[in-house]
């Protein structure tokens, strides 16, 4: 067998899982990460603006200031920077983090579904607009629309 690709948490086993039994581990262990991520996404919402808006801003700036060209290549070459540096960077974190210990990299897996999927910030306004529109107040709708977007 080979041990290459084993996680370290693994190697002290007998005998090593089935893929079976890992895959239904991790459809488990995903399942109970979204669900701790919507609540606490309805216990505490996450300050999307703060913590995922600024630092993506950010980075968006210094790829564009460092890969503007005006070129369609340099806007493909600074998205895979962008985007593949962070799911590179959030990988490793998760197979160090998961060869410590599996709690820790279900834990990262939540912070990273935090950050991800911030619902709250998006259903508060709409579900304020649908209203308006069903009862039929389209001024208020569209009021509420250009708050929204700013």
């Amino acid at each position: 067998m080979n041990y290459d690709m084993v996680p370290i948490w693994l190697l002290g086993r007998r005998e090593l899982p089935s893929l079976h039994r890992v895959a239904q581990q991790d459809f488990r262990m995903s399942l109970f990460s979204l669900l701790a991520v919507l609540l606490l996404e309805q216990v505490r919402p996450l300050p999307y603006r703060r913590f995922v808006h600024e630092p993506l801003s950010s980075l968006a700036g210094f790829l564009e200031s460092r890969f503007n060209a005006g070129e369609r290549q340099n806007g493909v070459v600074a998205w895979l920077i962008g985007v593949g540096g962070l799911v590179f960077v959030t990988a490793a974190i998760h197979l160090f983090l998961a060869g410590l210990s599996p709690l820790l990299a279900w834990l990262w897996t939540v912070a990273v579904l935090c950050v991800t999927m911030g619902f709250r910030q998006f259903s508060r306004h709409y579900t304020s607009i649908q209203l308006a529109l069903r009862t039929g107040d389209v001024a208020q709708a569209r009021r509420l629309l250009a708050e929204w977007r700013g």
